[in-house]
């Protein structure tokens, strides 16, 4: 999973940490100062360097550094805070102000935010736990007066002040993982969806395709006392149709308004030679090829299927009406005709390679029928 989000909120609160960071030490710095007699130089420089330094560099790094660099280097932040506390009791002098507690102990909450940013979320509250923990023994430790309950208010303060940044720290990196895989689960059913319709599409094509040609000619030759010539023909097309689906599916260039009336004769040269051809209007915007195969593809069709159906002595007729915005096809014949509601679903004629095929396109196809007044199928396609 591309988790772009989450990355983008750990890197912002780093850099917010690293300036948190910078806040922090300028406002202990007095303190620390003042606090230079009660603890060893070499101490007080390297608990610096791990209370301070460090989210500073996490600070910088954030800015681009890798996500696994920073991770590691916010982990380190949380170790350095709490090395930092468990070696006051060792080092520092006691002092007689029961109100000054360590330096080390106000900067708290940069270790526990550390840990939020590179540990999971079990660690991360053992880390605060374990921060008030250090808290109190080390307020006790350091303190040359009776405290009473004092380390103890002060370690469930800074584990309770450090725990809200822990908490801000976790939340905002949670979601931003979440987005991340809302973000993946919405593109896995984008494309699970478009692969469902490429898959439809195709069942669609090879069945209009297998009706059109394959069975039409089996039933053709079985029953039908078209010519021979006829019959050849028709299988010659089925069997180049056929030879096309092993290729890759790729639709040609646009078919202007002249290329679709040249093929739409061609066809009924093949299929209706008898048939009766017209046209009118004008247009001057090509016409896309899968609107265009649709069109001569469900043309065809319902030539086929007058010239099954509509009886002997039927005239058929194609007459093509272009527009700028729209172009419609139809197919009348004054044959034996049919009632629409009586063809059994899973017939593919009028379902798959007529409805079917011109929807898939946008388009839309109508079938009137009566018996005894024939057929007409109007096939529409519009650029809107």
């Amino acid at each position: 999973m591309n988790r772009v989000v989450e990355t983008r909120v750990l890197r912002t609160i780093g850099m917010l940490f690293g300036v948190g960071a910078a806040v922090f030490g300028l406002l202990t710095l007095p303190v620390i100062l003042g606090q230079l007699h009660v603890t060893p130089v070499a101490w007080t420089v390297a608990a610096l360097l791990a209370s301070l330094g460090l989210p500073l560099a996490l600070g910088i790094a954030s800015a681009f550094a890798p996500v696994r660099a920073i991770r590691v280097l916010a982990v380190l932040v949380a170790v350095g805070n709490l090395l930092a506390l468990a070696t006051e009791p060792f080092v520092a002098g006691r002092t007689a102000d029961a109100g000054a507690s360590p330096w080390v102990l106000q900067l708290t909450a940069l270790g526990t935010t550390g840990a939020a940013l590179g540990l999971p979320v079990a660690a991360v509250v053992a880390d605060v736990l374990l921060t008030g923990a250090l808290v109190v023994i080390d307020r006790a430790a350091t303190s040359a007066q009776p405290l009473g309950l004092i380390p103890i208010q002060d370690g469930a303060y800074a584990a309770l002040f450090a725990a809200i940044f822990a908490a801000l720290a976790v939340g905002a990196v949670r979601a931003g993982r979440s987005v991340d895989t809302a973000t993946a689960d919405a593109m896995t059913a984008v494309l699970a969806a478009r692969d469902e319709r490429i898959r439809s599409d195709e069942r669609a094509r090879v069945n209009g395709l297998v009706h059109d040609h394959v069975l039409t000619t089996l039933l053709v030759a079985a029953r039908s006392p078209e010519p021979i010539a006829t019959v050849a023909t028709d299988a010659a097309e089925a069997l180049r149709r056929l030879g096309r689906l092993a290729a890759p599916h790729s639709s040609d260039d646009p078919l202007d308004a002249g290329e679709l009336l040249d093929r739409v004769r061609a066809q009924l040269t093949a299929i209706a030679p008898d048939a009766a051809f017209g046209f009118e209007g004008e247009r001057r915007a090509p016409i896309p090829p899968p609107a265009a195969e649709a069109l001569l593809g469900a043309a065809g069709e319902a030539l086929r299927n007058s010239r099954r159906h509509a009886g002997p002595g039927a005239d058929i007729e194609v007459h093509v009406v272009l527009r700028e915005d729209r172009v419609d096809v139809f197919v009348v014949d004054d044959g034996a005709g049919f009632v629409r509601a009586a063809v059994p679903e899973n017939r593919l004629g009028i379902l798959t390679s007529i409805e079917s095929r011109m929807r898939q396109v946008g388009g839309s196809a109508v079938v009137r029928s009566q018996p005894g007044r024939g057929t007409a199928v109007q096939l529409c396609w519009s650029d809107s």
